[in-house]
């Protein structure tokens, strides 16, 4: 059995320095594991996996291709009486759950993104589906 890298580990996640207690908390644990993105680049032919201290600087404006799993459970019908007193009528509720199963850059972010702003011409064209009615009317 392969030993797992130190960087897809808890003690060798990324964290800011102001919540290493939450790391020596969690791994005082013992009970939690760490998950990594199954994150990869296009442009690598070897397909080597992104370790968790590349994820901001490398996904942040980037054009991604994400295969994900969306999972829907409907939950048991709530009674409006049990929970606010007399009204009547019943709530019919649903969970969702969404798992990132792999992730892959189709194209590194534009360098003027890197600093986490955007040029106006791409503030403009990222500011909402075209089918909004605030949008629509701009666009005619």
């Amino acid at each position: 059995m392969r030993a797992t890298p130190v960087e897809l580990t808890l003690a060798g996640w990324p964290l800011p320095d102001n919540m290493s207690h939450i790391r020596v908390n969690l791994m005082e644990q013992n009970k939690w594991d760490i998950n990594p993105l199954a994150l990869y680049d296009e442009a690598d032919e070897e397909k080597h996996l992104i370790l968790p201290q590349k994820y901001e600087t490398l996904l942040r404006g980037a054009t991604v291709y994400a295969a994900f799993h969306l999972v829907r459970c409907n939950l048991p019908t709530l009674d409006l009486r049990d929970l606010i007193g007399s009204h009547k009528g019943h709530i019919n509720a649903s969970k969702f759950n969404l798992e990132v199963k792999e992730i892959t850059i189709l194209k590194k972010p534009d360098p003027s993104l890197a600093e986490g702003r955007a040029p106006t011409s791409k503030k403009r064209k990222l500011a909402g589906p075209s089918w909004l009615p605030a949008n629509k009317a701009r666009h005619e």
